[in-house]
């Protein structure tokens, strides 16, 4: 101890060095605690700087832990950390919708993620690892912070989602919208309205059947999705449905087909529904494509109040180009004979017809008709302005063709490819009522 106590000996003042004299533990314990009172500053300034390293580091492991990567530090997250990161919600933490904000929500979470690790350790397969039932109102309630305003949806494709009235029966958020929200599959990124617009859960519940309320006072019960007297209370534009031929119902066009709950309408056979009050001439030879493919919905809009054609009133010189671009072309170019078949080496007849007729509404319906026609090729059917006049004469050749009547009174006129005047017998003009 001789080293020892000529270090105290040292540090002590003179008035304490007695304590040293005849040396004891106890002599050495009082000496030792009048010089450590001597430098106490020292411990405050160690204290201090223990105290700044603590919570920086706390703080920073508070941090960390808050991001999506440390999530993605366990193996078996990859794939929802992958999905996450294309989502819509890829800004957005995962700590933001499935914990509660405030430390205790963070306490919480870091809890429920002690057990999960524990899953971790002990799991036998990755599908062990999942949001649990009772994390559902968690994630509900953060939407609700983000989302204030969706007390009432209404533009969904024309559907009405009264979110108010589920919230006040005490729906949770995720009973309606799925994880593709923020975990959308490589198919569903593509799609914008994947996990918002989750039709088909609707008829989990909208079956006449199913109650539902947070408590007895406000349980209702659901009104049944193929109750045609409920349509309007989600589709507000089936009104304009039921203008469509004065009168149709719903159920005229939309049927229930086996294994559906809802009423649809059967996209692949436009035709034949439409075909119940529309009859289509059957002695016409050429078909128009779409038509020809029961795809009516190609230039119709059914919900509309009016004509019923997709993009105005009536079909109109635009409307017809968007699919015929190459015409759309001869009409642009000053020399366009390459473009389509009816022209000759010396004129581009679509060109010289817009600027003869004028560029008009009915431009392309003058000669064409828009579901068929008695020519063979071609969808032509001459048209007169006058109506109770019957329909012109279209013959065709192989390399070209005659019109007779309609906009050419009694003359025929005749177009060659090949630059030469056909010798063709001029057809008697048709009778019959015009087609519109």
């Amino acid at each position: 101890m001789t080293r020892f106590d000529s270090f105290l000996e040292r540090l002590a003042r003179s008035q304490d060095q007695s304590l040293l004299e005849q040396p004891t533990w106890r002599r050495r314990a009082r000496l030792i605690a009048r010089i450590s009172l001597r430098f106490f500053w020292v411990y405050l300034l160690l204290l201090g700087l223990a105290t700044v390293w603590v919570a920086a580091s706390g703080m920073d492991v508070y941090h960390r832990t808050e991001m999506p990567q440390f999530c993605n530090s366990c193996h078996e997250m990859g794939h929802n950390f992958d999905t996450w990161e294309g989502s819509r919600h890829g800004s957005i933490r995962c700590i933001d919708c499935h914990a509660r904000p405030g430390l205790s929500g963070y306490i919480a979470a870091k809890t429920a993620g002690m057990a999960q690790l524990y899953t971790h350790l002990t799991a036998t397969k990755i599908e062990d690892i999942h949001l649990e039932k009772r994390h559902e109102d968690i994630v509900s309630a953060n939407c609700v912070r983000c989302h204030p305003e969706t007390a009432r949806a209404a533009d969904r494709h024309n559907r009405v989602m009264a979110h108010k009235r589920h919230g006040e029966l005490g729906l949770a958020c995720v009973t309606c919208h799925s994880g593709a929200v923020a975990h959308p599959t490589r198919a569903e990124a593509k799609d914008p309205l994947a996990g918002i617009v989750e039709t088909k859960k609707c008829f989990e519940c909208h079956d006449g059947k199913h109650t539902e309320g947070a408590t007895p006072a406000v349980a209702k019960t659901a009104f049944a999705a193929t109750n045609k007297e409920s349509c309007q209370k989600c589709h507000p534009d089936s009104t304009f449905g039921k203008e469509h031929g004065g009168g149709t119902e719903c159920l005229d066009c939309h049927e229930v087909a086996k294994g559906q709950i809802h009423y649809q309408m059967d996209k692949q056979n436009q035709g034949a529904i439409c075909s119940k009050c529309h009859d289509a001439p059957e002695d016409l030879k050429s078909k128009h494509k779409p038509f020809a493919q029961n795809k009516c919905g190609e230039c119709h809009k059914v919900m509309a109040p009016a004509y019923l054609f997709r993009y105005g009133p009536k079909p109109d010189e635009a409307f017809c180009l968007r699919c015929h671009s190459n015409v759309q072309g001869a009409l642009a170019m000053p020399d366009a004979t390459t473009i389509t078949a009816f022209s000759d080496p010396k004129d581009d007849h679509h060109r010289q017809h817009a600027d003869d007729i004028g560029h008009s509404a009915g431009l392309c319906l003058k000669c064409h008709a828009s579901h068929g026609s008695e020519a063979e090729r071609g969808l032509i059917r001459l048209k007169s302005d006058d109506k109770d006049a019957a329909p012109g004469v279209f013959q065709a050749t192989p390399t070209g063709g005659s019109c007779t009547g309609a906009c050419h009174d009694g003359d025929t006129k005749y177009y060659d490819r090949t630059g030469k005047k056909p010798s063709i017998p001029v057809p008697a003009a048709t009778t019959g009522t015009e087609e519109e």
